[in-house]
């Protein structure tokens, strides 16, 4: 039994929208890796309508398809299990893309699993993180504007 378990609906979707911002850690399955999966990501922004909420994934290695080029590896930041309790080793952002997800469909998965929201990026990785994306040549510049990242 979980502790998220004694509390009612309202009181969780209250919490859910109230916790689900940037910076935040989440793991939810999403349907945009190959294969499909649970994956853990960083809360890049979230629409105020709360529609939609972009996302960085994090990989336990940098993710070798995209390390083509010089400027693709510089955007696989590495970030400490020191520091970011979420983690259990060491990991990268991959910061050469924002992932979209629909609000509703995290949101809902939450609702199910409270305890998949894991904790916050530290302060520190998350400026070199929008650092990083704001320099990204693959991200184009309305999607950073979409999220206020620029």
């Amino acid at each position: 039994m979980d502790l998220s378990d004694f509390f009612d609906e309202n009181y969780k979707e209250g919490f859910i929208d109230r916790t689900l911002e940037r910076s935040v850690v989440v793991k939810c399955f999403v349907e945009d890796t190959n294969p499909p999966k649970e994956k853990r990501f960083v809360i890049a922004g979230v629409l105020e309508d709360k529609s939609i909420l972009g996302a960085v994934f994090i990989n336990t290695l940098p993710n070798e398809k995209i390390l083509k080029t010089p400027h693709l590896k510089m955007l696989q930041l590495p970030i400490s299990a020191k520091g970011n309790d979420f983690l259990d080793y060491d990991s990268f952002l991959d910061c050469s893309q924002i992932h979209e997800y629909e609000y509703p469909t995290i949101k809902e998965q939450l609702l199910k699993e409270p305890k998949l929201i894991l904790g916050k990026l530290n302060q520190q990785d998350f400026i070199k993180m929008i650092d990083l994306l704001q320099k990204a040549n693959t991200i184009a510049p309305k999607l950073l504007k979409k999220y206020g990242l620029i």
